[in-house]
């Protein structure tokens, strides 16, 4: 199924798939958006038979070879034949797929609408046997059943050119020429594949040298000057395009002043002449002349199109300015006027718009202008917070965190987890205001149903709540956005994460990332994006904590009895955050740093946190240290024989080798050898009595 993933990011839409083809779900707005990875992944997790590939969305097309409407053989036969005589470049770039009545998909990506278009239809029964897929509609795909990849990948669907589109398309028009009876397709065998082939790419470079001969023409330009270069012409002319190239080699000289048509006639007849001696040193190719034609435009057209590009360009970039678009500083996103991003159907709008003003553009360039330091900035956060520093009061402070009744009864705690709290909440302006990188979690711990979730759902103000999310942050790329566009970030359920110890490993591993590498909106390419992200999460275990190595200094657990929501409800957020940007301008930067101090309280604190440690408590309860003698060293897998008769958990070797190391004070490590090897172990007593296959006697003396 990672395809799927892979053809999300490739800018795929896609639609899940109930029988016959039909989609389960109402999918229109799947044609112009694509589902999340969270939706992907729920599909696929369901019941469903199948998913579907939107056409046209990200340029996605296919060539439908339909089986239904002639027999497996004849398909075959036409695919084959066109198949056979598509330059193997272009091969490479098209995945081929069977479906589930034998009859097969050609699928690429190409930067031209997706039309719906009937290709070859048998005159017999009426019906399409080759046609392409208009934009909004789909296709199955691997894995729905019977549909499977034969040629390429789904993983990485290559893009075409229009000219090679065309190509594909004009190899099965040419192949019209064939009889058609119930039974039987048959092509005509007069039909010449390779002649068909040769046309086609005739007629693509007739299309393109029209288009290069016409623009200098229009321009009066003369690309005769230079003899030698007027001879290349020619010659390449003639070699690629023969007799057809002699209209173009006549309009090509015709802005010369002494242009003459029987002498350009004479000139051209010699060049066909000895190219038809096989002239070895006259053989230049099209991508000659192409390349001489681009280069007078480039030298010549220029400053004289400059005046109109110009005019264009200023125009484009004053409409897009009507629309009032701004780059919001915090998430990099272009948002419109009601602070919502800008997205592709916005910018196909505008470029609508404009073509239908009688204006030149591109895509590409309306998300190069949008893209732009022309587009003004601004920071809502900062704006916002700034204007309610005046409305600061201490009391929104104490009432927000007099709202969580503690389980604690020391005073001690209680005080300590009320300074932690407040370090965690001024992480908020020194995000905002300094980019600061947010390091402590903040996490509710109680019984369900006393409003965890909640309350960090509604501690954001109203202003502030499209920068709130709920994520796992378990979806790779995904959570690399996340965690650059939003201020805080709820990992509901945070014990599902950290109860693996290569889950809480991942997830310290985050907490503590400064900086992601990802495409901005309207990027082309990677930048290093900040993550902005304030984590917070809540539990219904006790056990968050996995670390019994360094213990814990990210970590903020709160266990709670009760939440007064009420209370909750009625603190004036402005107050709130206008207190705390307050009290971090008065206090900077540096006083989110744990003290150590504090880092000793959370560590003691998160004792109570922590999941149970087998091994600790074993060598706590059945060893003591033993003096440095012969008989008392005992190997690790002694220790680890001898433990096991105390538990009915499987012991883990590295952990009891930590957990001795940690308690190094105390039991003296050392390092013997038996026949030659060296073996770790430690000196001790098994208080329960000694184990009974005891290797003290056979150690040779440590050096």
């Amino acid at each position: 199924m990672t395809h799927l993933f892979k053809l999300l990011e490739n800018s795929g839409s896609l639609v899940p798939i109930v029988e016959d083809k039909k989609s389960f779900i109402g999918w229109n707005k799947y044609q112009t958006t694509p589902p999340t990875r969270e939706e992907l992944t729920n599909w696929i997790s369901g019941s469903y038979k199948g998913f579907g590939l939107i056409m046209g969305y990200g340029d996605y097309q296919v060539i439908d070879i339909d089986i239904k409407n002639a027999n497996t053989d004849q398909a075959n036969y036409l695919f084959e034949t066109v198949w056979s005589y598509i330059p193997n470049d272009l091969k490479l770039k098209i995945t081929v797929q069977k479906t589930r009545n034998n009859g097969l998909h050609m699928i690429y990506r190409c930067k031209i609408p997706a039309i719906h278009e009937k290709i070859l239809i048998n005159p017999e029964s009426k019906k399409t046997v080759v046609e392409t897929i208009g934009a909004k509609n789909y296709i199955l795909i691997e894995p729905s059943p019977n549909y499977k990849i034969v040629s390429g990948s789904l993983d990485d669907i290559h893009e075409i050119s229009v000219d090679e589109h065309n190509s594909l398309i004009g190899y099965f028009k040419k192949m019209d020429t064939y009889s058609v009876n119930e039974n039987e397709i048959k092509i005509n065998p007069d039909l010449d594949i390779d002649l068909i082939s040769k046309q086609i790419q005739t007629e693509g470079v007739k299309k393109e040298i029209q288009k290069l001969v016409n623009e200098i023409v229009s321009k009066n330009l003369n690309v005769t000057t230079d003899y030698n270069q007027w001879i290349e012409i020619g010659y390449a002319l003639g070699n690629e395009l023969g007799e057809d190239g002699r209209d173009y080699f006549h309009s090509l000289g015709e802005n010369h002043p002494e242009y003459e048509i029987n002498g350009s006639d004479q000139q051209y007849n010699s060049i066909l002449k000895s190219i038809q001696q096989n002239d070895s040193k006259r053989r230049l190719k099209i991508r000659r002349l192409k390349q001489i034609l681009r280069e007078i435009l480039k030298d010549q057209v220029n400053s004289i199109d400059e005046n109109k590009v110009t005019l264009d360009t200023k125009y484009i970039l004053s409409y897009i300015m009507t629309k009032g678009f701004k780059r919001n500083l915090f998430t990099n996103n272009v948002e419109n006027q009601e602070g919502i991003p800008v997205k592709d159907v916005d910018v196909n709008s505008i470029y609508v718009d404009l073509s239908i003003q009688g204006y030149r553009t591109s895509v590409r360039t309306i998300n190069s202008i949008i893209g732009s330091n022309r587009i003004q900035s601004y920071n809502p956060l900062v704006e916002w917070l700034e204007s309610v520093e005046l409305d600061g009061n201490e009391k929104a402070l104490d009432d927000f965190i007099n709202c969580f009744k503690l389980k604690t009864s020391k005073p001690e705690s209680a005080i300590a987890l009320r300074h932690l709290l407040i370090k965690w909440l001024l992480q908020f302006p020194a995000v905002i205001y300094d980019n600061k990188t947010p390091r402590l979690v903040l996490v509710l711990i109680g019984e369900s149903y006393i409003g965890k979730t909640e309350v960090l759902r509604r501690l954001l103000p109203n202003d502030f709540k499209k920068y709130y999310a709920e994520s796992g942050l378990d979806r790779e790329k995904d959570s690399d956005i996340l965690m650059t566009e939003n201020i805080l970030i709820n990992i509901d359920e945070l014990s599902g994460i950290t109860s693996t110890t290569k889950g809480y490993e991942k997830f310290k591993s985050l907490v503590s990332v400064e900086n992601f590498n990802t495409r901005v909106p309207f990027g082309l390419r990677n930048e290093c994006m900040q993550r902005k992200a304030i984590l917070c999460g809540t539990s219904n275990n006790m056990d968050i904590i996995k670390d019994h190595s360094t213990g814990n200094t990210r970590l903020l657990p709160l266990e709670l009895e009760f939440i007064d929501q009420e209370a909750l409800n009625a603190i004036d957020r402005r107050q709130l955050f206008g207190f705390l940007s307050k009290l971090y301008k008065e206090k900077g930067a540096d006083h989110l740093r744990l003290t150590p101090d504090e880092v000793k309280v959370l560590k003691n604190m998160s004792e109570d946190y922590t999941e149970i440690n087998m091994e600790k408590d074993l060598i706590i309860r059945y060893l003591q240290p033993a003096p440095k003698e012969k008989k008392t060293f005992k190997t690790i897998s002694e220790i680890i024989n001898y433990l096991s008769s105390f538990s009915t958990s499987d012991i883990k070797p590295k952990a009891i080798s930590r957990e001795l190391g940690k308690l190094d004070r105390t039991f003296v490590k050392d390092r013997k050898r038996l026949n030659g090897q060296n073996l770790n172990g430690y000196y001790v007593s098994f208080i329960q009595g000694d184990y009974s296959n005891d290797l003290s006697e056979v150690f040779e003396l440590s050096e």
